[in-house]
């Protein structure tokens, strides 16, 4: 296989990940939407609840694989860190 082919082959599948997160975050908000008309939740929280979920599941975990690969060193200074909430999470 060609370095172009197999370039393609890579093009394609990330933007094919990035179609499934876009379906995911927008299936999650669609749910969420519904769910807060049900329960009678403002549109604060739900854009609240949208954007720490958005962080936690996506933005993240990316940014510590893209530090990781940089960076080695990251991964001990990961295991002493917390991502989100301090000792929490």
């Amino acid at each position: 296989m060609s370095p172009r082919a197999r370039s393609s082959t890579a093009n394609r599948s990330r933007g094919l990940l990035r179609c499934a997160l876009i379906y995911a975050v927008a299936l999650m908000a669609a749910v969420l939407t519904v769910r807060a008309v049900l329960l009678d939740l403002s549109p604060g929280t739900i854009r609240a609840v949208v954007m720490t979920a958005l962080f936690a599941l996506i933005s993240i975990p990316m940014m510590d694989k893209h530090l990781k690969d940089r960076y080695p060193v990251y991964a001990q200074h990961k295991e002493n860190t917390a991502a989100l909430l301090p000792r929490v999470f």
